[in-house]
């Protein structure tokens, strides 16, 4: 959006990719431990790294559901109730024209755009437990679980215009006279949990077992 063009992947010096860089510090650790003072208590805890890459829709629909792969075209009057051309024929868009540079003026029309510099979400998590064993074939658990994301996926309109200016105030109505909608689908937010996690258990005769969490 910041100078209103719609890349075309893999036409003239357009990478396939766009321009959008890729993580090359995506590396997801693995850590945990169990000790036993006691013969009736043990420790246990661990810490893990994980990315995921957002779900189809929020990088596919994207990357592959944008004009001028998707266009939107109507024919007749809306809202008229009157039927459009016969059973015979069934009409069929204009492409627009796409140049061998692979670089075209963007419509006014809604679409989404990927940063150059998205990285990909990642969550921490890690949880430390103490386990004791009591009298009456009982137990008790007390844990404390954690996580934090990071670059967590968000989309943001970013042709707002500040209240009380209506269309004219677009942002980029003021630079290309833009009045659509324009999502950046970007991965900028981060995420906090903390828990306390209490969990006994009792085991009966005949095969009984109750858990209380």
């Amino acid at each position: 959006p910041s100078n209103n063009t719609v890349l075309i992947a893999g036409l003239g010096d357009v990478p396939l990719s766009a321009g959008v860089q890729w993580d090359k510090n995506n590396w997801a650790p693995r850590i945990g431990f169990a000790y036993r003072p006691r013969e009736s208590t043990v420790i246990r805890g661990g810490y893990g790294l994980s990315y995921f890459t957002h779900t189809y829709g929020f990088y596919g629909a994207t990357l592959g559901g944008m004009y001028p792969v998707v266009l939107n075209s109507q024919w007749g009057v809306a809202n008229d109730y009157v039927p459009e051309g016969n059973i015979n024929f069934v009409p069929t868009p204009t492409a627009p024209p796409v140049p061998s540079n692979g670089v075209m003026p963007a419509p006014d029309l809604v679409y989404w755009f990927i940063p150059n510099d998205t990285q990909f979400p990642s969550i921490a998590s890690w949880n430390f437990t103490v386990q004791q064993a009591l009298p009456g074939s009982s137990s008790i658990e007390v844990s404390y679980v954690g996580n934090r994301g990071f670059h967590m996926p968000v989309q943001v309109d970013v042709n707002q215009s500040p209240p009380g200016q209506g269309a004219a105030g677009r942002l980029l109505f003021r630079a290309f006279g833009r009045t659509s909608p324009t999502p950046c689908r970007c991965s900028d937010k981060d995420s906090n949990y903390n828990a306390l996690q209490v969990l006994g258990k009792r085991q009966f005769r005949n095969g009984l077992y109750l858990q209380l969490a």
